[in-house]
């Protein structure tokens, strides 16, 4: 069967470039201080600085600590109708290898598990502690006390 084809007619009309949508843009930059009350500030590529929040998964005391050393590289978000932003992602350069956090906390409502080859260290909420391993050392320099109901040794 034989079809007729006609050629599409050619388009003269010219289509403006898309708008930027509205609402928050994927932005990059760097990390270079935190405020006073310990938002970090973004400066973009463009010179602007911007105070951020900070995801949860980004340790607010190791960045204050990586700070004190250089600062970071880091990816989030910004809403230019807002003037705010948000922080997602930090990539620390070689010389924050050794940074380190003076106080390290961890909560949770149900159990703080640790756990590293054999050795297992678990915390429950209702105030038992479990640690497990091949060999366990307990050391004190001036003193070691084990108290409880019972004491069982062997």
């Amino acid at each position: 069967m034989n079809r007729k084809t006609s050629p599409r007619p050619s388009s003269t009309v010219a289509t403006a470039p898309p708008r930027p949508k509205d609402g928050p843009v994927l932005v990059d930059g760097k990390i270079v201080k935190l405020t006073p009350g310990g938002r970090p500030v973004l400066r973009m590529r463009d010179g602007r600085q911007v105070a951020c929040r900070l995801a949860s998964t980004i340790d607010a005391g190791w960045l204050r600590a990586a700070l004190a050393v250089g600062s970071l590289d880091a990816e989030g978000t910004y809403d230019a109708a807002a003037g705010s932003g948000s922080i997602w992602c930090v990539f620390p350069g070689p010389e924050h290898a050794d940074v380190a956090v003076p106080t390290l906390s961890f909560a949770a409502s149900e159990r703080i598990a640790l756990r590293c080859g054999k050795s297992s260290v678990a915390l429950e909420k209702d105030g038992s502690l479990q640690v497990r391993g091949r060999d366990v050392l307990t050391r004190g320099s001036r003193s070691t006390r084990v108290s409880g109901g019972t004491v069982r040794i062997n």
